[in-house]
């Protein structure tokens, strides 16, 4: 949150965001004997614009799971097979990615993503994310939840309005693969 160029939320946070992470852990790698950092990147992700991928291959981070071709399918059934709980996790990403381009972040923007995903989370989705867009809250539901969701449109509404939404949208998750897709 200490950078500019973070908050401002241009369509490149991601790699200030990651360039920091990756600038602070490469001390901590040399100093625990690693020769090198690696970050989860999978083929599905080469499919959508990933500034955070371009301050890894900066900072010379390897992807080994794309570069071995792992798609989140793969991951997900090896995760499986090993008997991983979380090989059925719903994607989960940074909560900044649930502002429209040229919002700017902020810790209240965060927070108020935040308890309105938990909020709801309380409903049941698998999927979920809520997108802010000022006086908009965009839902957004895995396709198995979606009938659900629009059941319970009022419910969603009322704790919605909590967080200071005046008005809320419910739409079927897109994964990047299936944007990407479309």
């Amino acid at each position: 949150m200490e950078d500019d160029r973070y908050r401002a939320n241009r369509g490149d946070r991601c790699y200030f965001c990651k360039s920091a992470l990756f600038r602070a852990m490469e001390p901590w790698a040399r100093a625990n004997g690693f020769r090198a950092l690696a970050f989860g990147e999978i083929q599905d992700d080469l499919l959508d614009v990933r500034p955070g991928a371009r301050a890894a291959r900066e900072f010379g981070v390897v992807a080994p799971l794309s570069e071995s071709g792992f798609t989140k399918d793969d991951v997900r059934r090896y995760a499986r097979e090993a008997g991983l709980e979380v090989a059925d996790k719903p994607a989960s990403a940074c909560l900044s990615s649930r502002l429209p381009v040229g919002t700017a972040v902020t810790r209240e923007r965060l927070a108020r993503i935040e308890r309105s995903e938990d909020a709801l989370r309380a409903l049941g989705p698998e999927q979920l994310r809520v997108r802010d867009h000022g006086e908009l809250a965009r839902v957004e539901v895995g396709l198995e939840d979606l009938e659900r969701a629009r059941d319970a449109e009022p419910e969603i509404r009322r704790r919605l309005v909590r967080e200071g939404f005046a008005r809320v949208e419910i739409h079927r998750y897109l994964s990047p693969k299936e944007r990407a897709a479309s």
